[in-house]
């Protein structure tokens, strides 16, 4: 049961909640001290992303990826990725990928689409970018990886099925 919800003062927040009958609490806008909890998370956030992208060595335009990764890493790895990680918490099992720094020489199979021809060695080199997560935080085990000739050029990542040993 909610007993209390703490928001800004977003107009779709505040009738969800009247219509939910929940209390709501809101913040003061341009007040830090009334919204901490949310700024202290979102500077963590921000700290890592920061962390994860000059640790790379990647360009600063993959820094969207590079926050992904944090807060992926994050959520499985929190309290020491046991039975108290947001992971398990949510999905009641542990995260069964690889984890991987963002920015990692990976050697990858691409998907189908985008081979460059027929007989072509199967395994590029590139970087790993990230985590491919469908909605409802679901992971299918898919990857996101970069080739290292289309790294500076800002081509999007390849999904892939998982990073070859």
């Amino acid at each position: 049961k909610v007993k209390q919800f703490w928001s800004d003062n977003a107009g779709e927040l505040i009738a969800a909640c009247e219509e939910l009958m929940l209390a709501h609490q809101r913040s003061t806008p341009y007040d830090s001290q009334s919204n901490s909890r949310a700024e202290r998370r979102n500077r963590q956030v921000l700290e890592g992303t920061r962390c994860a992208t000059e640790r790379s060595g990647l360009p600063l335009m993959y820094w969207p990826f590079a926050a992904e990764v944090y807060c992926m890493s994050h959520n499985v790895l929190s309290h020491g990725g046991g039975k108290d990680s947001p992971f398990y918490k949510r999905f009641k099992r542990h995260f069964r990928g690889f984890l991987i720094p963002f920015g990692a020489l990976v050697r990858f199979v691409p998907c189908k689409k985008f081979r460059k021809f027929r007989f072509s060695a199967g395994a590029v080199l590139g970087v790993f970018v990230g985590y491919r997560v469908h909605p409802g935080h679901i992971w299918r085990g898919e990857y996101l990886c970069v080739p290292l000739d289309c790294l500076h050029g800002g081509n999007r990542a390849m999904v892939a099925p998982g990073p070859l040993p």
